[in-house]
């Protein structure tokens, strides 16, 4: 199955469209690799501001999926409009570029902020058979998620990496993103947001999926 993969995979810095990057690490299999500067400290910053203003004071949590009460899930999350903040669309359209994946197959930010205590327990980004067959989450039209990019818009004072099952622990970064494909479903993506003990963690969420969910735009 064809799969996003990142323009440049050696790690060091690269240049691609005009701007720098770096690879920090690189792994083959599973394909994960974490990238540094993806995003600007203004970008993160404007990403969290306009996310404070579309998220609830205060609010059950909800999954990042269904939009509906989550146990595993606890934290404030709202997908991006990218009429209203068209940045989001830039990010958007920048990133599939630089993963080598047609935007119109990417959704729109699903921006997320963890506070003291909250978490994600351990899951995969792709939906299971019984989501697909019923066409849940749209994927009758726009197929499965097939890789994915977490963003890092701020560094919590302690706690919130992203682990992976296979014993990988991963540090948030502002501006660093970690990318992960899973074309065979393969079961070492499992991987969770751990806790956050002090201060707030702010995530950008971008998912690749096999067909078009934005009709070319």
């Amino acid at each position: 199955m064809p799969c996003p993969e990142p323009f440049f995979s050696a790690p060091g810095k690269h240049e691609f469209q005009g701007r720098s990057y770096s690879v920090a690490w690189s792994l083959p299999q599973p394909r994960i690799a974490y990238l540094e500067n993806l995003l600007t400290a203004d970008e993160c910053r404007q990403l969290r501001e306009y996310a404070l203003e579309e998220i609830p004071a205060t609010h059950q949590p909800v999954s990042p999926d269904s939009g509906e009460e989550s146990l595993g899930y606890t934290g404030d999350g709202m997908y991006a409009d990218e009429a209203r903040h068209p940045l989001c669309g830039d990010i958007r359209r920048r990133l599939a570029a630089l993963m080598q994946w047609p935007s119109n197959r990417c959704e729109v930010l699903n921006i997320h902020r963890y506070s003291p205590g909250n978490g994600f327990h351990a899951h995969h980004d792709w939906f299971d058979e019984d989501q697909c067959a019923a066409g849940d989450y749209q994927t009758h039209e726009y197929g499965n998620r097939v890789a994915s990019v977490i963003l890092y818009l701020n560094e919590p004072e302690e706690g919130g990496s992203t682990s992976f099952e296979l014993g990988l622990d991963v540090a948030p970064k502002q501006g660093a993103g970690l990318f992960f494909a899973y074309p065979g479903r393969d079961p070492r993506i499992l991987h969770a947001g751990s806790t956050v003990a002090r201060g707030e963690k702010w995530i950008a969420n971008l998912w690749f999926r096999e067909r078009n969910p934005r009709d070319g735009k």
